[in-house]
């Protein structure tokens, strides 16, 4: 600003006597921005005369524009990017690592039981088994997406999107066995997976990960104690479970069993492993069998996945 000030006072002026001539006349199409802009200049001034003579109602004028924009400044979200309400936001719910889906599923029973009656709600889907926010499968997670009724059937405010996320936060804070967050939508679709803003939690000195949950709990309890923030939460875990399994390569060699085949059966055990494609009702479409002299029509192949529950 004080280069700028300095520019229109001083280099300015001089450079405008250089390239201007006094009486000298302007032809093409300067002639026309050049009247342009004295048109504008003459309108001020002839509106400032006027003013001048009402000065007690000019300024009455400004203290009533000056009251209006500071109660608008208190009304409108502030932020960058602030929240909207999209008719839709979600729910993360995280079972201490090592649970299995069936108990996940249960919660998830009673997290859908907690939504539904909310005034507001119209529709809860829920997914069990996925972190939405890392996509990472996971038997101890699930996450759900609470669609609104239409903006013309939700005219109280307390049915907007933000009222309804602050109304069942506390009520889901409070589901035994389990951790249930809601949070609202991006308000730019792929600028992240929630609204809000992202902190990033970096171990500098090579820390073990212990450590590093540690100070994540703090950063977070610290966080929620804050008046500005809300829902403030983390997907780092140090906590899962791990089996540790050494394996005898001599002793595989030996009997002729390949390594990779032992990490494939135990990937099949613990976790999912692609099999094959397979016929769902068999060599023939259900209820239906070929004649005599007629080919057996086949029904489209399905995915066989071991998943061990």
């Amino acid at each position: 600003m004080l280069i700028s000030a300095v520019n229109a006072l001083t280099l300015s002026p001089a450079l405008c006597a250089v390239l201007f001539k006094r009486g000298a006349t302007q032809r093409g199409p300067m002639r026309y921005v050049l009247g342009a802009i004295d048109r504008v200049r003459d309108g001020y001034v002839w509106i400032v005369r006027r003013l001048v003579r009402v000065a007690v109602f000019a300024v009455v004028a400004v203290a009533v524009i000056a009251i209006a924009s500071v109660g608008l400044m208190r009304i409108t979200p502030q932020g960058f990017l602030p929240s909207e309400d999209q008719r839709a936001f979600f729910v993360a719910m995280r079972l201490p690592e090592g649970a299995s889906v069936n108990r996940t599923e249960d919660l998830v029973a009673k997290v859908e039981n907690i939504i539904r009656p909310v005034p507001g709600v119209q529709a809860v889907l829920s997914v069990v088994g996925l972190n939405f926010i890392d996509y990472v499968a996971a038997s101890n997670q699930a996450f759900f997406v609470v669609e609104l009724k239409p903006y013309a059937e939700r005219t109280a405010a307390a049915e907007s999107a933000d009222a309804i996320i602050a109304r069942l936060r506390p009520q889901l804070a409070a589901i035994e066995g389990a951790i249930a967050f809601p949070f609202n939508l991006p308000p730019i679709f792929g600028l992240g997976n929630t609204g809000g803003f992202q902190y990033a939690l970096e171990a500098l000195q090579g820390q073990p990960p212990k450590e590093l949950a540690a100070v994540m709990r703090g950063l977070m309890i610290s966080a929620n104690q804050q008046p500005e923030l809300a829902g403030v939460f983390s997907t780092f875990a140090a906590d899962t479970p791990e089996v540790y399994l050494d394996i005898d390569r001599d002793k595989a060699q030996v009997l002729g069993v390949k390594v990779s085949d032992v990490f494939n059966a135990l990937q099949s055990t613990l976790g999912g492993y692609y099999v094959n494609d397979f016929n769902l009702f068999g060599p023939h479409l259900a209820g239906q069998r070929p004649g005599r002299g007629e080919e057996p029509r086949h029904d489209r192949g399905h995915l066989s996945r071991l998943c061990p529950r």
